[in-house]
């Protein structure tokens, strides 16, 4: 299964990840990693499965201990849920990498190059745009 790394969350700005993680509620058989040592060095990644340890996962979430691995799926809601509208994704046919379709703040529509040639890194970046936007 393919999924956001811990790497590629915390390459982030602290205000993109705290974004994506108040976004985030934990729902069983969600892939998250959770920190093994102080130093916030060593991450155990875990699958949550059930709903009393989602629960418990949504309690105590925190930048710095308990980090959501997306799917591409995952991503793709956050997108549509910040844009409140579906989005559309398209491959370019000279670079063979993903265009993403999304509205902008005044409704035009406008699509994005990610320049990514695998559609969950293509969602990625499209879901830090927004973030950062």
């Amino acid at each position: 299964m393919k999924f956001i790394t811990v790497e590629h969350f915390q390459e982030q700005p602290k205000e993109v990840q705290e974004v994506l993680l108040d976004w985030w509620n934990c729902e069983p058989h969600d892939i998250y990693a959770w920190v093994m040592d102080t130093k916030g060095n060593k991450w155990c990644i875990e699958s949550c499965s059930n709903q009393i340890q989602a629960d418990t996962i949504n309690k105590g979430k925190a930048v710095d201990f308990c980090i959501p691995l997306f799917t591409e799926g995952q991503i793709r809601r956050f997108i549509e849920d910040k844009l409140d509208m579906k989005i559309q994704c398209e491959i370019h046919p000279l670079t063979l990498d993903y265009i993403v379709l999304v509205k902008n703040n005044s409704g035009n529509k406008v699509w994005i190059h990610t320049g990514k040639e695998d559609l969950l890194q293509a969602y990625w970046k499209v879901a830090c745009m927004i973030v950062k936007e």
